[in-house]
């Protein structure tokens, strides 16, 4: 799907436009020329860990948006409705990684997204994550939404997960779809996953519970490839979760 978020929402407005076209066709022409190259085979393996957090004491590595509820509970972020959105701090990961943490849905309607490599945009700060308060001068005209700010504000790949389907996408400029996928793989409630986000080169893999669920090769269509930047992670709608065991490794190619 090549269309704007605010697509969805107004009657009587053409489904594609001129923009939306042009897009869809520069994504398959470059697409077609990376699977017409020269293959190439790497293996791919974790390397030193450049960050873990057990949530055995406090938010101290992390920085919150949003007024949801947040608790630690026997290691474990609890989280409790929405807008919420928890980024890590310190000096941004950079290069091919690999991002690893549990979770577990709990009640309510809504989902979870996982966000990374997250970067502002130029002149702005992660302080657009904040959901009803997140400053908002940098959107178009007419942009009104909750999400808006971050969705225009932030340069990301994220995954959304446990909303009855799942859905690849990429923000910074809008909110541009890359894959979807109706087989939710964190559909039961209740249940402990185990949650990959694998950056490497120019490709972006997601995997849950050994499961390759999206896979995107970015061949630039909405900017430069995104390789550097914080991981969070949001949530939407009136939904309780446990996150846990959070790993970030580095990732190096070996001769296969």
């Amino acid at each position: 799907q090549w269309v704007w978020y605010e697509d969805y929402r107004k009657d009587r407005r053409e489904f594609f436009c001129a923009i939306q076209l042009r897009d869809c066709m520069k994504e398959a022409r470059k697409l077609a020329q990376v699977m017409t190259s020269k293959p190439k085979v790497v293996q791919i393996v974790k390397d030193k860990i450049l960050f873990q957090e057990t949530f055995d004491r406090d938010l101290s590595r992390w920085k919150k948006y949003g007024e949801a509820k947040t608790d630690i509970k026997d290691d474990s972020l609890y989280v409790k409705g929405y807008p919420f959105m928890l980024w890590t701090t310190g000096e941004p990961f950079e290069g091919s990684c690999v991002v690893g943490l549990n979770f577990t849905p709990g009640e309510g309607k809504g989902g979870t997204i996982l966000a990374f490599p997250g970067s502002p945009r130029k002149g702005l700060d992660y302080s657009v994550s904040a959901g009803r308060t997140a400053p908002c001068h940098h959107l178009p005209p007419g942009n009104k939404d909750i999400m808006e700010p971050y969705n225009w504000g932030i340069y990301t790949y994220q995954v959304s997960v446990h909303r009855n389907r799942t859905h690849l996408r990429r923000t910074g400029d809008g909110l541009k779809m890359l894959n979807v996928l109706f087989n939710d793989p964190c559909a039961e409630k209740h249940k402990k996953y185990r949650i990959e986000l694998l950056q490497f080169d120019k490709s972006f893999q997601v995997i849950v519970d050994g499961k390759l669920v999206h896979y995107y090769v970015d061949a630039g269509v909405y900017g430069r490839v995104l390789t550097k930047g914080h991981f969070a992670i949001k949530q939407f709608g009136d939904i309780s979760a446990l996150y846990d065991n959070v790993q970030i490794h580095k990732l190096r190619s070996t001769k296969p």
